[in-house]
């Protein structure tokens, strides 16, 4: 868990579309890691804030790369 808090803080932005594409993937793979790992975390409901705060921060994503 303490990995996945340590890439959710790295706080860089996407300067280009391949950036931003590396960071979707990323995205991606913590998502998916997430999601095989749910059953073994205690607290669901903290799973689920993450992984509606994937979703944010991915459609967020979209949609500036979309406007550019």
């Amino acid at each position: 868990m303490a990995d996945v808090k340590e890439k959710l803080n790295a706080g860089e932005a996407a300067r280009d579309v391949a950036t931003a594409e590396l960071f979707l993937k990323n995205h991606q793979d913590l998502y998916d890691d997430i999601r095989a790992h749910q059953d073994e975390y205690v607290n669901q409901q903290a799973i689920q804030l993450i992984l509606y705060l994937f979703d944010t921060i991915f459609i967020s994503l979209v949609l500036t790369l979309w406007h550019r």
